[in-house]
């Protein structure tokens, strides 16, 4: 085989690999963007069957906490507490279209992942009157169970030294009494 047939040879085989590894790529790419993956179904929780304590499940390899808010607790929410770091969750992980401030779609409902910060801490659900809660009186929320970081009940964090991010919120829709986690 000559020089200019070998070379015309490899030419034509890089071309191909390369058109390959595109199309793998774009198949890749865009298949990630459909629906669910197989075996990546649906979770549907009844919603009659959360305790008051809050109900604790796991979703796609994920920790979450399911709480329903009373009405005392839904009015403490105030929007634009400054004692809040990220009041109206403009640099959380929540699906786009979740109202900021009330961090739910259906009231008394409050759906989040049940890890804090970096080191991927449990959350302590903390009652009305703690006497350690960085906001008097305290109407309920939760702790970061390693370093003491504190949120309010839609999960937004306070400020302080550790956590710098409010709670992530999965993709979630309720109908018909029932949670549908995607």
């Amino acid at each position: 085989m000559r020089t200019e047939e070998r070379r015309l040879l490899l030419r034509v085989g890089l071309k191909l690999l390369f058109t390959l590894a595109l199309l793998a790529f774009a198949w890749a790419l865009f298949g990630s963007l459909g629906g669910p993956e197989p075996g990546r179904s649906e979770l549907r929780v009844p919603l009659v069957q959360v305790p008051i304590e809050g109900l604790r499940l796991t979703h796609l390899g994920r920790p979450l906490l399911v709480l329903r808010l009373d009405t005392e607790q839904q009015h403490a929410l105030i929007p634009d507490d400054p004692r809040l770091l990220d009041p109206h969750s403009r640099w959380s992980h929540q699906p786009n279209d979740l109202p900021p401030e009330r961090r739910t779609y259906q009231a008394p409902w409050l759906i989040v992942v049940d890890q804090a910060g970096e080191l991927g801490c449990a959350l302590e659900l903390r009652l009305a009157g703690d006497p350690e809660a960085p906001r008097q009186p305290w109407p309920g929320g939760l702790r970061e169970g390693c370093r003491g970081s504190w949120y309010d009940l839609a999960g937004r964090v306070y400020r302080g030294p550790h956590a710098l991010r409010n709670l992530s919120v999965p993709d979630y829709r309720i109908e018909g009494g029932e949670l549908v986690l995607r």
